[in-house]
């Protein structure tokens, strides 16, 4: 009867220790966490426009740095902007503090985040860093890009059909391996 107990044991603990990371990523998708991601969103965008000439090192975030935001429920955001040439590329980030970001979450957290810059998937190169970290890239020209000031996010209406929009996208949407020390974002 012994072993049986130890196995029984082990099933409880597993259930309950799944029931937590559900309730937890239950929670970082939750409608009222999506409008603080957008708020903390637009907010570390506009200090990329401030600081697009200031680069950031993707291998020693400071996470005093404006650019990047920690929700209440541990979702880090960051973006960037640098020069190339005569194009600026933007780039934004998305991943879970402290803990595996599982792809249905990352990958709708990064699409979610596309879709308040207004942008087509299509426009954009997605990917997936080490430690599950979902980035998002584009570039622009000069002629595209406004002086320091960024256009407005477009924030949802109906935030539960942006949820559906960005949990039906992501799974559609290619992700590139992409090559960064663990702790980036």
């Amino acid at each position: 009867m012994g072993p049986w107990i130890v196995l029984l044991s082990a099933v409880i603990l597993f259930a309950v220790w799944l029931a937590l990371k559900l309730r937890r990523f239950t929670r970082v998708l939750s409608d009222d966490h999506l409008v603080e991601i957008a708020e903390r969103f637009e907010s570390v965008r506009s200090f990329a426009y401030r600081l697009a000439e200031e680069p950031m090192d993707a291998g020693a975030v400071d996470p005093n740095d404006p650019r990047v935001a920690v929700t209440r429920d541990g979702v880090v955001v960051a973006y960037t902007i640098r020069r190339d040439g005569r194009r600026y590329v933007h780039h934004f980030s998305v991943s879970v503090a402290g803990a595996y970001t599982p792809p249905s979450v990352g990958g709708s957290l990064v699409v979610y985040l596309d879709s308040l810059l207004g942008r087509d998937p299509g426009q954009v190169e997605f990917g997936v860093s080490n430690g599950a970290v979902y980035h998002g890239e584009f570039t622009v020209g000069a002629d595209e890009e406004p002086d320091g000031r960024p256009e407005p996010l477009a924030l949802p209406r109906d935030v539960q059909a942006a949820r559906r929009y960005c949990a039906s996208v992501w799974r559609h949407t290619p992700y590139r391996r992409m090559r960064f020390p663990a702790k980036s974002t």
